[in-house]
């Protein structure tokens, strides 16, 4: 399961001007740490068309994409940015909750301390997925078929290195006594696409991205 939900830069001990402007006084960037095409890129947009309506105002809200490292890069990117509450991310589970506690040395942002959480706009079920040359149809036919291969004989794609979808697999091979190769992508869109072409034999995706992609029999 992933958790979805806002975030911008902290905004704590801004004092509003005694005239303040009307906000917001130029276009909003709404920033997604992931490629055009998946699950996350998909929810920014909705809710980006949804939150420039609500603004009035002609406000716009422009989807940013920063792809690298599951969210991580633009979450470094993010911190850097003025507090001023035109710069809004869509951040997930992998970059403010798994990369934090696993990554040697951390990251170099507090996932709490330095950001204003504007709240959770959801979660996302994983689903398990496998190209159509994969030598197992239902789903105990593929975990046999991952448990008795000889280790490293199956890859798996994911969105990036660090990615709920790239620990789900990880867990699934402790699981299961084995080990799997990593075939890492940029977005989720890229990835399942990899699987539905035949470049990676599996995946764990959100079910959303899946579902969007196409290809499920």
């Amino acid at each position: 399961m992933r958790r979805l939900l806002l975030a911008l830069p902290l905004l704590a001990g801004l004092v509003a001007p005694p005239a303040a402007q009307a906000f917001p006084d130029r276009p909003i960037s709404f920033v997604t740490g992931y490629a055009p095409g998946g699950s996350t890129d998909i929810a920014a947009r909705i809710l980006a068309e949804r939150l420039g309506a609500n603004l009035g105002n002609d406000a716009r809200v422009v989807v940013e994409n920063r792809p690298g490292a599951a969210g991580i890069v633009a979450s470094e990117w993010l911190k850097r940015q003025a507090p001023d509450g035109h710069t809004i991310m869509l951040v997930e589970s992998s970059s403010h909750a798994i990369a934090p506690a696993a990554l040697v040395g951390g990251t170099r942002y507090d996932p709490v301390a330095d950001y204003s959480h504007l709240g959770i706009i959801g979660t996302a079920p994983l689903i398990l997925v496998v190209n159509k040359d994969f030598p197992a149809r239902t789903a105990p036919e593929v975990l046999e078929r991952l448990r008795s291969a000889p280790p490293e004989t199956f890859a798996y794609a994911t969105s990036g290195v660090g990615a709920i979808v790239h620990l789900a697999p990880e867990m699934l091979a402790l699981d299961l006594k084995t080990r799997f190769v990593h075939v890492p992508y940029r977005s989720g869109g890229q990835m399942l696409t990899a699987i539905f072409q035949g470049e990676g034999q599996f995946g764990i995706a959100v079910l959303a991205s899946a579902a969007a992609v196409g290809h499920m029999d």
